[in-house]
């Protein structure tokens, strides 16, 4: 599986049917109108803005807030940056292993 999770269910009632699946990150919903829900990213759940984007800048703000150093730094994002555009460099020389600066 090209995922570390592999959790899926379905619910099945009289009146609908919800099927979950993260490993691909996809719900569905079928009752008077058949749709997917958006979780991955980011999305509106019980008044509070969720999914791992949400939670992601939720830890940075509720650290900020309690006088702790945030636990993601500037230099993180700017790495993280760093090896995304040398991926995308190795896939278009052929898989040439490009180093990170």
């Amino acid at each position: 599986m090209p995922s570390i999770v592999d959790f899926q269910a379905e619910f099945i009632g009289t009146r609908g049917v919800a099927y979950i699946d993260t490993t691909r990150q996809m719900i569905s919903i079928a009752s008077e109108a058949f749709y997917y829900p958006r979780i991955a990213g980011a999305t509106v759940a019980n008044g509070r803005f969720t999914g791992f984007v949400g939670e992601m800048i939720h830890s940075i703000v509720d650290a900020l807030i309690r006088g702790e150093e945030a636990p993601v730094k500037p230099e993180d994002g700017l790495e993280n940056v760093r090896a995304l555009t040398a991926i995308v460099k190795s896939y278009e020389r052929g898989g040439e292993e490009i180093t990170l600066r």
